[in-house]
């Protein structure tokens, strides 16, 4: 649940700075199933929903399936929202960037 709000936080950054072109990966594939052709899990149905809605202003989204180790900067996203406020709305990108960064080094 927590990375399907990443990949919402994601999809909105992406349309604020327009970009057309983007790549989304992760890790779980009953997500990446969700989130392509809906789900009758109801924790899940609201996320996924809004993901597709802001996938539909994106001019070209692929969503990709890869392993757990791939995917360490996601999960990072998604732990660090949930310890502040269980919403990745909250994050700001000065704290987004810093998290990939930290991720990424």
């Amino acid at each position: 649940m927590a990375e399907g709000h990443a990949i919402l936080y994601g999809l909105k950054l992406a349309n604020d700075l327009n970009i057309q072109n983007l790549i989304i990966q992760t890790d779980s594939q009953v997500l990446r199933d969700a989130i392509q052709n809906g789900t009758k899990d109801r924790k899940l149905q609201t996320v996924t929903h809004q993901c597709r809605l802001w996938m539909k202003k994106i001019v070209q989204v692929k969503l990709q399936k890869i392993y757990r180790e791939g995917n360490v900067v996601a999960d990072a996203l998604a732990k660090e929202a949930l310890t502040r406020t269980g919403l990745v709305e909250s994050l700001d990108m000065d704290s987004f960037m810093d998290i990939i960064l930290a991720e990424c080094s």
